[in-house]
């Protein structure tokens, strides 16, 4: 019997033990052949990176399994830059009006937005004034910063409140934000007044000799009440004779309805000897409205004594009335 035919189960269990070892091996040759597994970075929201993951090295083989040099440890994830801090569009429009700045008189207002109030993104304001124009629209410039001044009418010279709607609007990628407000100045208009030289033109002569044929000088006397109290001036005076009063002129400077200015009240008197006088006056003539509120006046009249229509003058004078307006305070 050979060994064949006595030993046919032990040659069958190496027959299979060989073809376990080849498949075994070939299974081996295709792991070390492989690509080594890829690293995928992290995307813009993650916090790290995906990083393959080299097999722990054995024995004999100090660089890991793969048989190369010591792997290298991941370097960390940079941090990403930090962003500019910056102020939300709500806050930032909060700021600007605390920081706006307002500064009035007489029947001007000036509204100051100071420099260096930047933000994250432009800013536009606008003022108007209520059931007025807008008198202001401008971007805002974080380096010079904008200044808006506005007149109001005077009306009929009282003080009153005034009504500035003002608006903010952040210009951000979404959209714009606003944020509106109020201001209730005082307006209380002033003035600056001044009245000329009073002049007279004496039209005719009011005085004549004795036999009545020869004019000789007449005695001029003008008269104006100002602020309650009588004021007299002299002069003598033949026909197309014109004298000026300088003590007339006065100058009142930032004033308003308050001060209760009038326009004078004026008279022209003719004055004979002997004395006492016996001449010829004439009535008080002339406005005596209140100056304020309005505007300039020339006023000019003719005037004659009371008891001669012969005895004539021409009186002029001009009051000058000034709103006050300014350009800064």
């Amino acid at each position: 019997m050979t060994a064949r035919q006595h030993c046919p189960g032990v040659l069958s269990r190496v027959a299979r033990r060989g073809r376990i070892a080849a498949i075994v091996a070939g299974l081996t040759i295709a792991m070390v052949g492989a690509a080594a597994p890829t690293a995928f970075a992290a995307d813009a929201g993650s916090i790290g990176h995906v990083m393959a993951r080299p097999r722990p090295p054995i024995d004999g083989d100090p660089g890991g399994g793969d048989g190369g040099a010591p792997a290298p440890a991941p370097a960390p994830p940079s941090s990403p830059a930090a962003p500019p801090v910056t102020v939300a569009p709500a806050a930032h429009l909060q700021a600007m009006e605390s920081a706006l700045r307002y500064a009035g008189r007489s029947v001007t207002s000036i509204l100051t937005m100071p420099a260096g109030l930047a933000g994250a993104n432009p800013v536009s304001i606008h003022m108007q004034a209520a059931d007025g124009p807008q008198f202001g629209a401008a971007d805002y410039n974080p380096a010079t910063g904008n200044t808006f001044r506005y007149n109001w009418p005077a009306g009929d010279g009282s003080d009153f409140y005034g009504i500035i709607n003002v608006t903010l609007a952040e210009h951000t990628p979404s959209g714009a934000v606003l944020r509106q407000f109020y201001l209730h100045p005082i307006i209380s208009p002033r003035y600056n007044v001044v009245r000329s030289d009073l002049q007279v033109r004496l039209i005719n002569n009011c005085d004549f000799d004795l036999a009545g044929t020869i004019p000789v000088a007449s005695e001029v006397e003008m008269g104006w009440n100002d602020s309650g109290t009588w004021v007299k001036a002299q002069r003598d005076m033949r026909a197309g004779d014109v004298a000026t009063f300088h003590q007339f002129s006065k100058v009142s400077n930032d004033v308003s309805i308050a001060n209760h200015l009038l326009m004078p009240a004026v008279y022209f008197d003719e004055l004979d000897p002997p004395v006492p006088p016996i001449g010829f006056h004439s009535q008080p003539l002339g406005p005596t409205e209140p100056v304020l509120p309005g505007e300039s006046r020339n006023i000019r009249f003719t005037t004659h004594s009371f008891d001669d229509e012969f005895c004539n003058a021409e009186v002029s004078y001009v009051v000058g009335v000034t709103l006050l307006t300014y350009t800064a305070l």
